[in-house]
């Protein structure tokens, strides 16, 4: 398909008639439709595989071409650190992932009472017990504050 689209678009470069043009845009939008197809028959086929080691290694190697030892590549090929910019280019990459609905998944009711959380306490006491419970050689959590700072 794209060897089929690159023979309209020299012919449209070199003669820039329109009729050429819109010869290139009619083969382009089904070269973009075939390739969607591919990928979504892909991703349909690692869902129904049912296999999670699988899953991450589709989305590790789709990541592989956004993240670099500098920073995250931007569609503009650029590298930015800036956090701001990273959960940009994070989202895009994972709302780009399985975002067909197929319409079987039905609302799910919220089991939690919304003010459930009100009513709990922590005391100092509470706080220094597990605290001292935590292993300070273990790995630091979501926060990267290791447990021997802790």
């Amino acid at each position: 398909m794209r060897k089929r689209k690159a023979i309209p678009w020299k012919r449209w470069k070199v003669s820039n008639a329109p009729q050429d043009k819109a010869l290139y845009k009619t083969v382009a939008g089904n070269c973009k439709n075939a390739i969607d197809k591919f990928h979504a028959a892909k991703e349909l086929a690692l869902v129904r595989k049912n296999n999670l080691g699988s899953f991450f290694n589709f989305i590790n190697n789709r990541l592989k071409s956004y993240v670099t030892s500098a920073g995250l590549k931007m569609d503009d090929k650029t590298i930015t650190t800036d956090p701001s910019m990273k959960a940009e280019v994070f989202n895009k990459f994972f709302g780009s992932v399985f975002t067909a609905d197929d319409g079987l998944r039905s609302d799910v009711k919220s089991r939690v009472v919304d003010d459930r959380l009100n009513t709990v306490t922590f005391t100092p006491n509470i706080v220094r017990g597990v605290l001292l419970k935590l292993k300070p050689s273990t790995s630091s959590g979501y926060d990267c504050i290791p447990n021997v700072f802790l």
